[in-house]
């Protein structure tokens, strides 16, 4: 699954991780969606680890996170975090049910401190968007947030 041309000697095999059915008590929950790039795709499982994020849920325009590149710039974080595949909707449902505040990085998005918007900002009642990071154009031919 690394794809090495040459190593230290030491081979091993192990399962790869299965999707989770559930999450008992996720509060961090990292939610990616057209992620193209295996190595981003790694670097931001890794990051999500060492921030303490609970899980990762992948919606259906991510690249393989078995990729040998994800696998690799993960550093382990792969086989770490427990992850969810599944649609826009199921995600909203989870958060619903979850009582989580979906919350998603816009430029054109909203304080989550500030006062309740279309959707209000308490916990589980809908989406959010944070203000910060621009989701225009994404890196290496990802789509981005409308």
């Amino acid at each position: 699954i690394a794809h090495l041309a040459s190593f230290e000697g030491l081979i091993g095999t192990l399962d790869l991780p299965r999707p989770s059915r559930d999450l008992v008590d996720p509060r961090l929950v990292l939610c990616l969606d057209y992620v193209q790039d295996p190595g981003i795709m790694g670097t931001l499982l890794r990051t999500a680890v060492a921030f303490q994020w609970q899980a990762v849920w992948f919606l259906p325009n991510c690249s393989d996170i078995f990729h040998p590149r994800c696998v690799r710039a993960s550093q382990g974080a792969l086989f770490e975090l427990p992850y969810i595949r599944g649609s826009a909707q199921d995600l909203e449902k989870f958060c619903r049910r979850k009582k989580l505040t979906l919350a998603v990085s816009h430029s054109a998005g909203m304080d989550i401190g500030a006062p309740a918007g279309p959707y209000g900002a308490k916990a589980g009642s809908g989406p959010t968007t944070v203000p910060g990071i621009p989701m225009g154009p994404a890196p290496n031919g990802g789509r981005g947030l409308p």
